[in-house]
């Protein structure tokens, strides 16, 4: 159906870490991203913390100056596999 949807309801009901555990499935499946979380700047140090503490996913705060931004994009946001996989045919 390939729908977005926005969770939201009461605070306190554990949309953080069922959204964490979500993106930790599709990304243990093969799928690596890169994410983007929207959020409150209130709630960003509670994302990156539970991102630290229940995933081995590489948690990047996507804020500050331009310059800062840009590097963020040129060097965190990319998924470098370390397997590479040689296709030539033999």
């Amino acid at each position: 159906c390939r729908k977005n949807c926005i969770l939201a309801d009461e605070m306190g009901l554990g949309k953080t870490i069922q959204s964490i555990t979500f993106l930790s499935e599709i990304f243990l499946m093969g799928i690596h991203g890169p994410f983007l979380i929207i959020a409150p700047l209130s709630t960003i140090t509670n994302w990156e913390r539970e991102f630290r503490t229940w995933t081995e996913m590489n948690a990047i705060v996507y804020h500050g100056s331009q310059i800062s931004r840009q590097m963020i994009q040129q060097y965190e946001m990319v998924y470098r596999d370390t397997q590479v996989i040689d296709s030539t045919p033999r």
